[in-house]
């Protein structure tokens, strides 16, 4: 059954990639590195892995800013062109695509746990000229990843089959400089545990901060200034306190600023954005 499924899932996949496919491909589709990809998941689907599905979504970006692939004008489904976007059942094919909106988009995909509101999407838009293609889809997944590379000569990988002879690289972040400062200044684990339990807690007051490792009064507020220091050569300069003067009686610097903002009013501490983005690298989202 299930190579039956993927046979017919093939033929349709033709289709859509035929609609799709200019007349002629440029040969060299000009890329410097795969762009960053706005699918964020990593969930499987009909045998591709999520990072497949990335692949997929980063080339057709390619394709699309080259005019290579036309921005899609109407659902497949049920013609609306509000929110068209394309739905791939063939991540090995950049152009195997339905034109579907967004609300069609997400049936497609919850078809297998609701059937019932598929079936009746697909009544609903019976007169579409193609409604025959999305009613054959197989309404149980199977594995159409392994089924292509046992029965099609590939390449099986959707940046060979767009630059068969070039390396083309995968997108990287750009480093976050607040944490290659941090990095830089080699924290301690107590250190760690200082950063760690501000991001935990934003708008905690330091009393708040050090009850939280198990210290008492406002040690989290000194010990977390002095590290802060060592991050001005890199992050500073250190903005100055408001209401602080140092031992010349001029405005003193408030290095925990470097890293997070300070509430007058609650007397809160909080990770400013940029600190709190390299620590979500550290910690984990």
């Amino acid at each position: 059954m299930s190579d039956n499924d993927c046979a017919r899932l093939y033929e349709i996949t033709r289709r859509w990639a035929d609609r799709i496919r200019p007349d002629e491909v440029p040969e060299d589709i000009p890329v410097k590195r795969l762009p960053r990809s706005t699918y964020g998941g990593d969930n499987p689907y009909n045998g591709f892995t999520g990072a497949e599905r990335r692949r997929g979504e980063q080339v057709g970006q390619v394709l699309r800013r080259n005019g290579i692939i036309a921005k899609p004008a109407a659902c497949d489904i049920c013609g609306k062109t509000e929110r068209i976007g394309y739905h791939g059942e063939d991540y090995y094919d950049p152009f195997s695509m339905a034109r579907v909106c967004f609300p069609c988009h997400m049936a497609i995909h919850r078809r297998f746990k609701s059937p019932e509101k598929w079936q009746a999407l697909l009544e609903k838009n019976a007169h579409s000229p193609f409604i025959e293609e999305f009613r054959a889809l197989p309404m149980q997944e199977v594995d159409f990843a392994a089924w292509l590379r046992a029965n099609t000569p590939g390449p099986h990988d959707m940046v060979r089959r767009v630059w068969p002879d070039r390396e083309v690289p995968d997108y990287k972040p750009r480093p976050n400089k607040v944490l290659r400062a941090i990095e830089a200044a080699q924290p301690t684990e107590t250190e760690w545990k200082l950063l760690r339990v501000l991001r935990e807690n934003p708008g905690a007051t330091s009393e708040g901060l050090s009850a939280k490792i198990g210290w008492q009064g406002q040690a989290w507020h000194l010990k977390f200034g002095q590290f802060c220091r060592r991050l001005e050569a890199d992050l500073g300069p250190a903005p100055f306190a408001d209401t602080r003067k140092d031992d010349a009686g001029e405005p003193a610097k408030f290095y925990i600023g470097l890293l997070a903002d300070f509430d007058n009013a609650t007397r809160g501490f909080t990770l400013r954005k940029d600190a709190a983005k390299a620590l979500d690298q550290v910690f984990g989202n």
